[in-house]
């Protein structure tokens, strides 16, 4: 399947529709947390993500959102990705509701080619310390293990998608953040089983 990254206006979403006859089949685009939610208790304001999973259902694409990004009023900076896993859990189950099958989005919208999002990846490069600020695998362990369960209570067959990894990166670490690991998923299974064993 051939696909491509949006270019990206306000809240992300696509100045302008992909070209026809280009051969895109799907398109990834970022699914930012605080673009939603901008403050605390506030209702979720989906409108931009709206336009952009719009233009893409006219345009017969699929959509793979990637789930990034915490609000400042809970997470001051971008620390590791596991941390307040119940909030993060509750945006991601949210987002499948308006934009996976019979979400509300396309309620809203029947005039719309129904195209329903089936598949979420969870976070951007996450041993990237332009995306967090203290890379550490068992923290993003975590925060896939939450995401896959609200996503999966929402839409039993929804696809769950790890991350994509910058190559071996400065401040790329393992779960102990002393050492560097050529398999950064492998530092994660590993610290996982000494917990286990302790």
């Amino acid at each position: 399947m051939d696909s491509v990254r949006a270019g990206s206006g306000p809240h992300g979403c696509p100045s302008r529709g992909p070209r026809p006859g280009g051969g895109v089949e799907s398109i990834r685009i970022p699914m930012v947390w605080p673009a939603v939610e901008s403050s605390r208790g506030a209702d979720f304001d989906w409108s931009g993500y709206d336009a952009q999973i719009g233009v893409a259902a006219k345009a017969g694409l699929e959509v793979l959102p990637f789930l990034a990004g915490a609000p400042r009023w809970l997470v001051p900076e971008a620390v590791v990705p596991g941390t307040h896993g119940e909030a993060r859990a509750r945006f991601a189950g949210a987002a499948v509701r308006r934009y996976g099958p019979r979400g509300a989005f396309w309620a809203e919208n029947p005039q719309l080619p129904q195209r329903p999002v089936r598949a979420w990846q969870i976070w951007n490069e996450p041993n990237f310390k332009y995306f967090v600020t203290k890379p550490n695998p068992a923290e993003y362990g975590k925060l896939v293990a939450s995401s896959y369960a609200a996503i999966k209570a929402v839409d039993p067959g929804a696809k769950v998608i790890l991350a994509g990894l910058l190559a071996r990166p400065r401040g790329s670490r393992t779960a102990s953040g002393k050492h560097k690991s050529p398999n950064w998923y492998a530092s994660c299974r590993g610290s996982s089983k000494k917990r286990g064993k302790s």
